[in-house]
């Protein structure tokens, strides 16, 4: 194309440079802000601007988004990486839920769900044991069956109940670790609004819907089902082998977790890296177009229950 327009004595040079300029328009302005992002753009405060692009030629680093903004890779990254795990750990200690407006013993006895002296052994049997919540000792005691138990939750939470679950249900990009957590199994995706509906069975964590919405830029909504159902269908998510996620259970200092995610990002060249926190899990999810996407689960305390489901075993009931 360049060499007919070069060819022919039928069009001035500046017309011919003002053609070339429209059809390539899209490909420079393209050019150049790829080459503005990889050389110029840190959101770092402490990035040295005058040296920022022969750091990143001479390096190879290049940059990566981390939440929605870019560093250089990896000492700027590293750094906000810090940073933001310190602010994760600061965030640890959850603040207990409020009591529900109805207790669910009470709830049960208004429906008819269990008598007066029933609820009375369960919450004895409760206090005796000093674990458990009420429904769970009002299914033990043969008082009400779970479902019944599951529907009175439900009001509680001002939430609908499902009760069975799509045997082809799918995690979805969500971790299988963070599923059974929480005992929860999405449902259903809404493509169209972007919608994850979630089933739990006892108590809502909205925490770990948050941190969803946040990783997977999508809206969450939740009803219950019961714990044979949730049970089941994580058995099943776990057989169709779907996991791209790695967990690390104990302490580690921010460094160490800015470390760790630097190194898989470094490995999987990846272009994006997202971060988020849910009671005692920091979930980190490593974004690339070539090698795929995988999640880093860090727990701090895996086999400790958290001081949030320690506080809903009295709250809950």
């Amino acid at each position: 194309m360049v060499g007919d327009f070069l060819a022919t004595d039928h069009w001035p040079l500046t017309t011919i440079l003002k053609m070339l300029l429209l059809k390539y328009h899209r490909r420079i302005v393209e050019s150049a802000q790829h080459w503005k992002d990889r050389l110029l753009d840190c959101n770092d405060g402490e990035c040295n601007g005058p040296s920022r692009a022969w750091r990143r030629l001479s390096n190879g680093g290049g940059s990566i988004h981390l939440d929605g903004s870019r560093y250089c890779f990896p000492e700027c990254f590293e750094r906000r990486l810090r940073q933001r795990f310190q602010e994760m750990q600061a965030d640890e200690i959850p603040k207990p839920r409020a009591p529900h407006r109805v207790p669910l013993g009470l709830m049960m006895l208004s429906r008819g769900h269990v008598t007066n002296a029933q609820l009375r052994r369960a919450l004895d049997a409760q206090q005796q044991n000093g674990s458990g919540k009420i429904g769970e000792w009002i299914q033990k005691l043969g008082y009400a069956p779970e479902l019944q138990v599951t529907g009175a939750l439900a009001v509680q939470w001002s939430c609908p109940v499902i009760k069975s679950l799509p045997l082809n249900t799918h995690s979805n990009g969500v971790p299988v670790a963070l599923l059974k957590m929480f005992r929860m199994v999405p449902v259903q995706f809404v493509a169209a609004r972007r919608k994850f509906h979630f089933a739990f069975c006892g108590n809502i964590e909205y925490q770990a819907l948050l941190a969803i919405e946040r990783i997977l830029c999508c809206q969450t909504e939740a009803c219950l089902t019961t714990s044979a159902e949730v049970e089941s269908a994580l058995e099943r998510i776990e057989q169709r082998g779907e996991l791209r996620e790695k967990t690390f259970a104990g302490p580690c200092t921010p460094e160490e977790l800015a470390r760790i995610t630097s190194s898989y990002a470094r490995r999987l060249n990846a272009r994006s890296v997202r971060t988020t926190s849910c009671v005692n899990l920091a979930w980190v999810r490593v974004e690339s177009h070539s090698a795929g996407d995988i999640d880093l689960l860090f727990r701090a305390a895996p086999d400790e229950p958290s001081r949030a489901h320690r506080t809903e075993i009295h709250l809950a009931g």
